[in-house]
């Protein structure tokens, strides 16, 4: 299987031709403005999946984004959030080069060490991009501002900064939560994509999920349904095909190698789900990545 993408090499490889005197973070936790990364930016990005969180708060400008397999047209003023190990993608072929906002790269290490339990599950479940009010976008634009200046500074102070990321982090959860369900079934249907995440080649059954979790597959099945308004069984496809599309991009294996590492007994089956999920079959997209179209 592909390895996890670091933020050190998402830079390397996605990010070109920026002045030589820009300084680049070298903490856990960092933060850019957006308008310097969005012109740097090669777009579009192929899939990726990273082992860091990071956030996009966008003030001014407008993008596309693919999280999972749903594309997001992200409008200002709005933030979106992505957790590690989830797959992504800037899709946009001509971000706009005014884009106003911060890009904010998180390591795990840093947000499950400021977040509890529920709190993390929260995090991991809530909608994928949050539209912003003016209030709330004055609100995230002051406190990611401060951050930032907190981070660049000579002497930054690592409580100040944890703090301000708690804020965000907090204020997120605060804005989603007229959107979530009971706190029960909204910290089962997060582990389910944490565990999703790092087990779909391997497990493909709602069986093993469900036990792994303590609870019945039909209970996993609501708390899922009631979170991402599909299925376990749908995002379990969805997650191996779009990580079968990841060694694709990666590797020279031909399809039938990487249905079998991908845990598919028959590549003619995976070759159907593979279209049912994406609208292309395998040998499409193959020649989409020849073509540089990808």
């Amino acid at each position: 299987m592909a390895k996890d993408l670091t933020y050190s090499n998402f830079i390397k490889s996605h990010i070109k031709s920026i002045p030589g005197d820009f300084k680049w973070q070298a903490t856990p936790l960092q933060i850019y403005p957006l308008e310097i990364i969005s012109n740097y930016l090669v777009l579009p990005t192929p899939l990726l999946r990273a082992d860091f969180h990071f956030m996009v708060y966008l003030a001014k400008g407008s993008y596309q984004h693919q999280v999972g397999i749903d594309n997001y047209d992200i409008q200002s003023p709005s933030i979106l959030y992505v957790p590690e190990r989830e797959i992504f993608s800037f899709t946009s072929r001509s971000m706009q080069q005014d884009l106003v906002g911060f890009f904010l790269l998180m390591e795990n290490k840093v947000v499950t060490s400021i977040m509890g339990k529920v709190e993390l599950a929260d995090l991991l479940s809530m909608e994928t991009v949050i539209t912003l009010d003016a209030g709330n976008d004055q609100w995230f634009n002051t406190v990611c501002g401060l951050l930032h200046q907190e981070v660049v500074s000579m002497q930054p102070n690592r409580k100040i900064g944890t703090g301000l990321l708690q804020a965000l982090l907090h204020k997120l959860i605060t804005l989603n939560s007229g959107r979530r369900a009971l706190s029960r079934q909204h910290e089962i249907a997060g582990d389910f994509k944490q565990l999703l995440n790092k087990h779909a080649k391997d497990h493909k059954s709602v069986a093993f999920y469900a036990k792994t979790l303590g609870v019945s597959e039909n209970y996993l099945n609501r708390c899922v349904k009631a979170h991402y308004r599909k299925s376990c069984k749908q995002i379990i496809l969805e997650t191996a095909v779009l990580q079968s599309q990841i060694l694709m991009l990666e590797t020279p294996k031909d399809i039938s190698e990487i249905a079998f590492e991908m845990g598919f007994a028959d590549p003619s089956y995976f070759s159907r789900v593979f279209k049912k999920v994406t609208g292309q079959t395998p040998s499409q997209f193959k020649t989409q990545i020849v073509h540089g179209l990808s």
